[in-house]
């Protein structure tokens, strides 16, 4: 999955995952905390002292208030700091 839009730094960009695709992935118990489920569909370079820990097509929790909304080609998609995201949730490993 590759997709042409890079987020800056230790950004990723994610596109929220719709209850009906979550596919077994972990279910979050009581959500007061409002997390969500997104998949990363893109990367920052990272910074200089600092390396990136998820890559593109990881499933990852996040704190809806710690996302930024912008709309890239027609679709609202999830800007977030790499150290926001809670961890993968990955079916691969």
């Amino acid at each position: 999955m590759s997709f042409k839009w890079k987020p800056p730094g230790d950004k990723l960009l994610l596109r929220e995952i719709t209850e009906s695709e979550q596919h077994g992935l972990l279910t979050v118990v009581n959500n007061t905390s409002g997390l969500k489920k997104g998949i990363i569909l893109s990367v920052g370079k990272g910074l200089p002292e600092y390396e990136m820990s998820v890559k593109e097509g990881d499933a990852v929790l996040y704190k809806k208030e710690h996302a930024e909304d912008v709309i890239v080609e027609g679709e609202v998609l999830k800007l977030v700091q790499e150290r926001n995201v809670w961890f993968p949730i990955n079916n691969d490993e």
